[in-house]
């Protein structure tokens, strides 16, 4: 640094005009003190004065840091000095493909960090940028649009829906997802059937959540598209939306010629908890493809019917020991004591969440069954040496809570 300290910059700031702190104080500071290293030694005030200044500072290293600088600092009074910045830093209109400059990044991501404090006077200027010629700038106005998730720029962003532009209609339909705009729903659903395969899937994921019922006809009539993935992605939704209207046709996905799409299916079922999926859910157990046949075991946890029982108690022989975890836990909460025999087997689990899930599962079924089962597996002297003596322990502390929960008084049963 030349005669120039950062001390003596510091006493004198607030006395210095803003062409003698530019062009006097800024070019000295631009490689070995930048702007943003005096932030925590000046008040607000004064700081942002700096980093503002910087920003039209002709190095970019200065502006860089002015950027990341005034993000950090997470004031309104920095937003349209960022937003010159991104006009500044953009990608020639003529050049949109090409990688945006750093400076252009660090002013992106500052205004980032602004929005989710000054939301009310970010708005105006990003919509304002909205209508900018540079088809870059109007995706990244989109896009933080977005995250202010507010629906004054709803009605803006459903205009970019119709652009020219392939990016900016696919910028516009993320962040009308982000503020889940219902109202833009039919011009998303519009812009779904006239893209291009390789994007309806963003479009599909925009439209999924804003999490309203009036996407449920357009999301069955997906669960015959020729691409498997939109298949899929459209009965996901419609398992989280809990659709019942929906039921029949994800039973069809079960047999689709796709395992992803069958796997999700099965997955929705169980989420809307569709007892007449039973059967076909309980046929995808000896599907070749694991996870067809894990998504049905865990349909059918979820669905909870007495019916299922019996097929629950079988899935207790599984070689899987987060099916076994899962399934003794359901047979637990449903208090089945035709699963009893079962769960004390599992007790002897070389897996120790397994065990702790079947004992578990014997707490919560607290039948006068369970204690008996218990009292004589406890009296198996093999039993409770293994593992150093943590079977005998995890069946004890069952026992124990089972008494507890019945009344009885605690004794020594071993």
């Amino acid at each position: 640094m030349s005669n120039y300290s950062v001390e003596g910059l510091l006493q004198k700031i607030s006395s210095l005009s803003d062409e003698e702190l530019q062009w006097d104080y800024l070019n000295d500071l631009k490689c070995t003190q930048p702007a943003a290293s005096m932030m925590a030694l000046l008040d607000k005030d004064l700081a942002l004065r700096v980093v503002r200044l910087a920003l039209q500072y002709d190095d970019y290293n200065v502006r860089e840091c002015a950027a990341k600088a005034l993000g950090e600092a997470k004031s309104a009074a920095a937003i349209l000095p960022l937003i010159r910045l991104l006009v500044y830093a953009s990608p020639s209109r003529n050049n949109c493909l090409a990688a945006p400059a750093s400076e252009y990044r660090f002013a992106e991501s500052a205004l980032d960090k602004i929005i989710s404090s000054a939301t009310v006077f970010s708005i105006p200027p990003l919509i304002k940028l909205l209508k900018h010629e540079n088809p870059y700038l109007r995706c990244s106005a989109a896009s933080l649009l977005g995250k202010t998730k507010s629906e004054l720029a709803a009605s803006k962003l459903i205009s970019l829906l119709d652009s020219e532009d392939e990016a900016v209609r696919l910028s516009a339909a993320s962040a009308l997802g982000e503020i889940k705009s219902s109202a833009a729903i039919p011009g998303l659903i519009k812009l779904f059937d006239s893209e291009k395969n390789d994007v309806r899937v963003d479009v599909l994921l925009a439209i999924l959540k804003i999490k309203s019922s009036a996407v449920i006809p357009k999301l069955i009539s997906l669960l015959e598209d020729e691409d498997f993935y939109v298949r899929a992605t459209a009965a996901e939704a419609l398992g989280k939306i809990k659709s019942q209207v929906a039921i029949e046709k994800l039973i069809s996905l079960l047999e689709d010629e796709d395992y992803y799409v069958q796997a999700t299916a099965a997955q929705a079922l169980g989420k809307i908890k569709s007892s007449c999926a039973i059967g076909k859910l309980i046929s995808l157990l000896d599907s070749e493809h694991p996870s067809v046949r894990f998504s049905a075991a865990s349909a059918l946890l979820s669905i909870k019917s007495e019916s299922t029982i019996p097929i629950l108690i079988s899935l207790l022989n599984s070689e899987d020991s987060s099916v076994l975890s899962s399934v003794a836990s359901t047979l637990g909460d449903m208090k089945s004591e035709l699963a009893i025999p079962g769960l004390i087997k599992l007790l002897y689990s070389e897996k120790s969440d397994v065990r702790e899930s079947a004992a578990n599962a014997l707490m919560k079924i607290q039948s006068e069954t369970v204690i008996v089962h218990l009292i004589q597996l406890l009296k198996n002297r093999e039993f409770l040496q293994a593992k150093n003596g943590e079977y005998g322990c995890i069946a004890l502390n069952a026992l124990e809570a089972v008494l507890k929960h019945l009344g009885y008084y605690k004794a020594d049963l071993v």
